[in-house]
């Protein structure tokens, strides 16, 4: 595979992407995709935590995470579904839905999270935004979001509740069944716990456009440095969509 590579030069990364694709066919693009990552997700342990990952294990784990990956192309799992909604629409009655997402500004490398909880006629009883602190990336942002939306609804009390998000690669990670030694993957403890003792807590991935109220909430707070929860009282930020939501929705 290395052989395959070209050398360059390169103005940019997506030069060199364009120039790799036709080079592999789908699996070994995939492959080649899921060890970048995680030579990625080495420096990163490095650079944050001081932990220098062994060559080997980067090369032997990529393997694991792509077979992993490759299985669940073609496996369902009851608590996961993959639906690619392109609408928000409303959960039964009796249930609770929570939509969830995360945001990374480049530029001054700040990070946040946005979480909104609705009920079945699609009116909302619970929300936060915060900042995240520490270094952190668009990934660990994601999970993040997760983290804070499965604890929302677990320290709510509630036992019937979908939790909706468009990270599909923090949903793969709740669900591995492997070691997962990434940067991303430490802060998903707690969601891990939540999950195995709450049967009734479903996470859901759906396209960004279905997720539109949690990532206005994220983007909001990204943009303005300021954390804000509320109960019932929609933040203008996400007025209109909240409405939108509520009144097209299923």
């Amino acid at each position: 595979m290395v052989d395959r590579l070209p050398q360059g030069p390169f103005r940019n990364c997506m030069e060199w992407f364009d120039s790799v694709f036709p080079l592999f066919d789908p699996e070994e693009f995939s492959f080649l995709m899921v060890l970048l990552w995680n030579i990625w997700n080495r420096r990163n342990r490095w650079l944050h935590s001081n932990q220098l990952v062994p060559a080997r294990l980067v090369s032997e784990y990529a393997q694991i995470v792509h077979g992993g990956f490759q299985q669940s192309n073609e496996d369902v799992v009851s608590q996961v579904a993959c639906v690619r909604m392109k609408n928000w629409s409303k959960p039964e009655q009796g249930h609770i839905k929570i939509n969830e997402d995360g945001a990374w500004k480049a530029s001054t490398r700040t990070a946040a999270i946005g979480v909104i909880a609705r009920d079945h006629h699609g009116l909302m009883i619970d929300g936060c935004a915060r900042l995240l602190t520490g270094a952190h990336t668009a990934e660990t942002a994601e999970a993040c979001a997760f983290e804070a939306g499965l604890l929302m609804a677990r320290d709510n009390g509630w036992d019937r509740v979908t939790i909706e998000g468009d990270a599909l690669s923090i949903i793969n990670r709740l669900w591995a069944t492997e070691l997962d030694n990434s940067v991303a993957a430490s802060f998903l403890a707690d969601s891990h716990d939540a999950l195995h003792t709450h049967p009734g807590f479903v996470v859901q991935h759906v396209a960004r456009e279905a997720n539109q109220a949690a990532h206005g909430l994220a983007r909001h707070c990204v943009n303005s440095l300021a954390d804000f929860s509320f109960v019932f009282d929609v933040p203008e930020c996400i007025a209109q969509v909240v409405i939108h939501d509520a009144i097209f929705s299923d």
